[in-house]
């Protein structure tokens, strides 16, 4: 599967919208067939916003090494979502995608879900860009939102890491790391 990716050196703002990189069955289009999913890039120097939308990327892998990402970054500015769901799968045994939210200023998450459901598929908030480099956000904001990784059967649910150069604030929210069998 194809990977999406945007990048500006100002701002993306996503509204009411479907980004979807799905390993799809061409005979099913409801289904999900054997592969890797594609990557998903939201790059935007100055902010990235993603409103009232869907942002997925699901795998079916079982066999092959490798996994697809959701990148949303501003290296400039700040990040925020909002009544979205941002999910990123292994139906499959295989690794499952990450997550990955990075933002000079600010990350801020209200009333949305992020998924990461498959073997060690991870929620990275704040990590290193391209370069390398830490690209922590100065504060971290998650309101009456769902942040989970999972894994079903045998395996090993992924991290959820939350970095930040100064405040964290968690309000009415879950985050969760659960394996079940």
């Amino acid at each position: 599967t194809g990977s999406i990716a945007i990048s500006t050196p100002g701002s993306i703002a996503v509204a009411n919208s479907e980004i979807r990189s799905d390993a799809i069955d061409t005979s099913n289009p409801d289904a999900i067939t054997e592969g890797i999913a594609g990557s998903i890039v939201l790059s935007g120097t100055s902010g990235v916003t993603i409103a009232d939308s869907t942002l997925s990327s699901e795998s079916n892998n079982s066999q092959e090494v490798g996994f697809s990402d959701i990148a949303i970054s501003a290296i400039e500015g700040s990040v925020a979502i909002t009544n979205t769901t941002i999910s990123s799968s292994n139906l499959g045994t295989s690794l499952a995608g990450d997550i990955i939210l990075d933002a000079r200023d600010r990350v801020g998450i209200d009333n949305s879900r992020l998924t990461s459901d498959g073997e060690q598929g991870q929620i990275f908030i704040g990590s290193e860009n391209s370069a390398g480099l830490p690209l922590n956000p100065q504060q971290i904001a998650i309101a009456n939102s769902k942040l989970t990784t999972q894994q079903f059967g045998q395996g090993t649910a992924g991290n959820l890491v939350l970095n930040d150069t100064d405040r964290v604030e968690i309000t009415n929210s879950t985050l969760a790391s659960d394996a079940f069998s």
